[in-house]
Formats: structure tokens, sequence, C-alpha cells
């Protein structure tokens, strides 16, 4: 029975020794990094940090975190935020955001609440942090700008998987609950209430190819930049306007598209009255999409929906030998 008691004792010790070590380590990691963050012109501070959850947990919780790059325009504040994983298990992290946030973007700053905001990442190697997959949901969640519009979700879910190493592949699925648009944003869009509060329906399944994998250096630096779409499905459901989109597109160095993508529309017009009225196109290119498109429309016998296959080359997106519209091109800040 004495040597039974010395063993418990020893292993006892053993693992409080283990613990504590870890805890420090940890401490002083979190602490290099955010000065190695400032060393390269980052805001990156906090009130205090803590590391708890002995003996089985590293819970680690900041108070007043701030970072910002100001090289790219990002920035985010919370006044706490949580990490957890398992002591014996470092390579499973959970996230945990607070209720209200504040985002900076290159092009907006945005205020963002929710009920339940969390992820979980399961990842390579607690240092390198490379991406293995995720999943990540937040409940009643608002989105606003500066001048009140944005948006609001009863549930956002992303899941993501990682597919390849060779090409630093992906799976991701998203789908959305109760999203709608706010009602500053709804005065712009749709101003005369002819749809629904919320979108019946919003999911999306893609595999997105980079030219270097998700990990930490994906924050300290450059973000990784898509090199190949899959899209598998698209789709999106607002009274009468539905939407689907599915294809496969390669990406150049500079973020130019090129493939082929289908689409599916009906309701068309109202669909392009929408995006002119949340101006993120100029008029002139709505114009010529919509007669361009009405002319697509008619060669199927169609007025109300389209169906056909468009290609993305040279920075613009044709049918056929016609250029409708300019491309987008997918870069990552």
């Amino acid at each position: 029975m004495k040597r039974l008691l010395l063993v418990i004792l020893v292993a006892a010790l053993g693992w409080s020794g283990f613990w504590f070590i870890g805890a420090q380590s940890l401490r002083n990691n979190i602490s290099l990094w955010f000065e190695n963050r400032q060393d390269t012109g980052w805001i990156a501070v906090y009130r205090a940090v803590s590391v708890r959850g002995f003996p089985n947990r590293f819970d680690t919780n900041f108070t007043n975190l701030e970072l910002a790059d100001p090289s790219t325009g990002w920035a985010w504040s919370v006044d706490f935020f949580q990490l957890f994983s398992l002591s014996y298990k470092p390579t499973h992290l959970i996230a945990v955001w607070p209720p209200q946030q504040k985002l900076s973007t290159p092009n907006s700053k945005l205020a963002i609440s929710s009920a339940d905001m969390r992820a979980s990442l399961v990842v390579d190697d607690p240092k390198s942090l490379a991406l293995d997959r995720s999943s990540f949901i937040a409940k009643d969640l608002t989105v606003t700008n500066a001048d009140q519009t944005g948006v609001r979700a009863s549930l956002i879910s992303l899941a993501l998987q990682r597919r390849d190493l060779a090409t630093h592949s992906y799976q991701i699925a998203l789908s959305a609950e109760g999203l709608g648009p706010l009602e500053e944003t709804r005065k712009k869009i749709d101003p005369s209430t002819m749809l629904p509060s919320y979108l019946q329906l919003l999911k999306a399944d893609m595999t997105i190819a980079f030219d270097r994998p998700w990990d930490r250096s994906a924050l300290e630096a450059l973000r990784p930049q898509p090199t190949a779409i899959d899209l598998h499905l698209a789709q999106a459901t607002w009274g009468v306007l539905d939407l689907k989109i599915a294809g496969k597109l390669a990406v150049d160095a500079a973020g130019w598209p090129s493939g082929d993508v289908t689409v599916k529309a009906s309701q068309w017009r109202e669909i392009l009255e929408l995006t002119r009225s949340a101006g993120q196109l100029p008029d002139h290119v709505i114009d010529l999409t919509e007669k361009a498109l009405a002319f697509l429309a008619r060669l199927k016998g169609q007025d109300s929906s389209l169906d056909l296959t468009l290609t993305l080359k040279g920075q613009q997106i044709f049918f056929g030998p016609i250029a409708i519209a300019p491309a987008p091109r997918l870069h990552l800040r």
C-alpha cells in the first residue's frame, strides 16, 4: 500500500510540474509574440493575460486585447478573448469571443455583437498553428457599419477541412439561418420592401487552394492567396429571388480569375436592382450587364430566368464572345 501511495504521489507531483512548466512556457510565448508584433510596427497590447485550468487544461484569458496591422489596415479590439486547450492535447484549441467586438478593415469600421461566438481548431502543432480543420458558429450575430447599415443572422456556421498538403487546399462549407439586412441597409437595397425580412436560404460548398498554408504566418505576415477555386454550389433564396452558382476557376498571382461558371437565377432583374441600390457597382456597369443578360434570356426563350455559363478571362466576364461585366479581383489583404 505504501508503495502504491508513493507511486501516486510521484505521478501527481510529476504531472503538476508538467502543468506549471507548460503554463509558464505558454505565458512566455505569448509575451514574446506580442513583443515581436510590436517590433514589426503592429499595435499589439493587452491589459492582462492569465493561464489557468490546472490540472488538465490550459485556459488562456486576455483582457482589453487590441491588435492592429497598419500596413494592411486591419484592426481588432475586444474586452476579453479566451483560448482553451487540453494540457495533454495542445493541438486542439477552442476560441471564445466576447459579446461585443470592434473590427476595422481597409474599407470600413464594424461593430460586431453576438450571443455566442466560438470556434474549434485542430492544428498540426501548437507552434506553427497550421490549420487541419475548424468549425465556427455565431448565434444572434449583428454586424453594423458606422452608417448603421449592416446585416444580422440568427446563426452562422462555417466548417473547414484541409484536403491536400501539396496544394494547400481546403474544403469550406458555409450556411446561414435568419440572415437579413439591418433597417438602414434594407432602406437602401429594398426601399419598397418587396422582399421578406430574411433570406430563406444561404449556403455554399467549395474547395479553395492557396499559395501557402493557413498557419501562424497568415496572421503575422502575408495572407495566403487563392490559386484555384472549385465552387461546388452556392445558393441563395430571398423571396422570389433564387440564385445558384457553380464552377471552377484558376486564379493568377495578381488575383484575376479565369474559368467557367454556371449561373441559374430567377427574377434576375430584381437581383440587379438590389445590386444597383446597394451601390456596389457603377450604374453603367449594371446597365450594360442588364442589356447583355436580357439578350441572353431571350435567346433561351425566357425573360425572368437565366441558365447560362459565363467565362472569366482577361479581367472580364464573357458570355461567348461578348464581354458583359468586369471580373472581380480575388486578393486577400
